[in-house]
């Protein structure tokens, strides 16, 4: 199984919406796009609460394309998610290691060495390490939302396609029409799929950031080649003077998605 599907399937909830293993994507409430399943990042189309000529829509919009103008009473949920360690459900933190000198190294803010173990009862696990707290935002106006996709989602597809998409995709999610965002400046995803139920999941941190991770079956012991990391942003170095950086970096992505049905209009679902 792909790394990123892996993850989006134990990470993604109905609280937080779809993670992305690939946080980088640029996401904008109002975004209108496509989620790479096996790549899990999302690419934006256009913006349709954005002007025409807006900056988000450099790459253009449909001949027909009118904005969507929100309510300037619209209400938003803005809160955050606290900085530290989030999991799937089948993987436990081990309580041999502790846990925030991992976090320390992984992001090259610590000068020790350590490792971490967290144990899994499922062939999938998944986990999400935020350096710094998380903000979190959601449009609450669903009806406009709504309407104003069942009206332009058919246009969407026809433009998607003439920009080279192929609609029907199964890799390809979309296009949505995002409505919520969490965002952080900085983080570290990892996910494994393996044929056992039991394994261990062992993040040895080092000197200088490094990071070593692997899984282990709880009987054989021996590495998988299931587990993949990331962790970015690239551009970013983080010191022990940075307490918070910029939080651009887009770790879940509530969205709208129309859902075939046979004879009838599409039928416009909330994600997230």
């Amino acid at each position: 199984m792909d790394p990123a599907v892996a993850y989006a399937n134990c990470m993604s909830s109905a609280s937080d919406g779809r993670a992305l293993w690939v946080p980088e994507s640029s996401v904008e409430i109002g975004d209108v796009g496509f989620i790479d399943i096996t790549a899990g990042k999302f690419t934006r189309l256009m913006n349709v609460t954005r002007r025409s000529d807006d900056p988000l829509n450099a790459g253009g919009v449909p001949d027909d394309f009118e904005p969507l103008v929100l309510n300037e009473n619209a209400e938003f949920t803005r809160s955050h998610l606290n900085k530290g360690s989030m999991r799937s459900t089948s993987v436990k933190e081990s309580r041999k290691h502790r846990f925030l000198s991992v976090v320390a190294d992984w992001f090259g803010a610590g000068s020790l060495s350590a490792k971490h173990r967290f144990r899994c009862s499922e062939n999938a696990g998944a986990l999400l390490f935020l350096k710094d707290d998380a903000d979190k935002s959601l449009h609450l106006s669903t009806k406009e939302f709504t309407v104003y996709m069942s009206r332009w989602h058919a246009s969407w597809c026809t433009y998607a396609e003439k920009r080279g998409y192929t609609i029907g995709d199964p890799d390809l999610l979309g296009p949505i029409l995002v409505r919520g965002w969490v965002k952080t400046s900085s983080w570290g995803v990892a996910a494994w799929s393996t044929r056992s139920q039991h394994h261990d999941a062992h993040l040895d941190g080092e000197i200088g950031g490094k990071l070593r991770a692997g899984v282990s079956h709880a009987t054989s012991k021996k590495m998988s080649k299931g587990l993949r990391y990331r962790r970015g942003p690239k551009d970013r170095r983080i010191s022990r003077l940075l307490s918070r950086g910029k939080r651009d970096q887009c770790i879940f992505i509530s969205y709208f998605q129309a859902q075939k049905r046979p004879l009838l209009p599409p039928k416009i679902i909330a994600c997230g």
